[in-house]
């Protein structure tokens, strides 16, 4: 028995490689890259910056070739300070449908240059606009890393899941 499955990309520009201007060369600003917003200043990586600070794979915080194609962005996960916390978001190609299973994927690797490492990420899908004065969003995301503690600095590590 075979049972039909229809897939589609809801994500737009999920690669980071889709950009309006190099102006990122500078200042690091995601906001340039096509589809996405960030809350807290996230940065934007691409190999076609000519500078030791937003280029891939060297930059300011290391050393790490983009998963696929040219660029990825940089999140800020976690201070030992404070609880500020950097996120990417963006809309949807299309509206999710209640009782229907989805599946999300994503990848990470830690910076060289962090001191510590993440276990506690993943993905929160929801109709409220964020805002910047979430520093730090209160939800339980539909899809969390499992594999423990993301110590990787050289390769990808796959986080993935089904939710409905």
């Amino acid at each position: 028995m075979f049972k039909s499955n229809k897939a589609q990309n809801l994500i737009q520009n999920g690669n980071f490689e889709s950009y309006v201007n190099t102006s990122f060369c500078s200042n690091g600003d995601i906001s340039v890259v096509n589809n996405w917003s960030s809350i807290a200043s996230s940065d934007y990586y691409n190999s076609v910056c000519n500078n030791n600070y937003y280029g891939t794979p060297l930059n300011y915080f290391g050393n790490c070739n983009a998963f696929s194609g040219n660029g990825y962005a940089g999140l800020g996960v976690f201070n030992r300070s404070n609880e500020l916390k950097e996120y990417l978001y963006q809309h949807l190609n299309s509206v999710l449908i209640t009782g229907k299973t989805y599946y999300t994927s994503f990848y990470l690797s830690r910076s060289d240059k962090v001191t510590y490492s993440i276990n506690n990420i993943g993905v929160y899908f929801t109709t409220a606009q964020p805002n910047s004065s979430f520093l730090y969003i209160a939800a339980l995301p539909q899809i969390e890393n499992q594999t423990g503690f993301l110590t990787d600095t050289i390769g990808w590590t796959k986080i993935e899941g089904y939710f409905k």
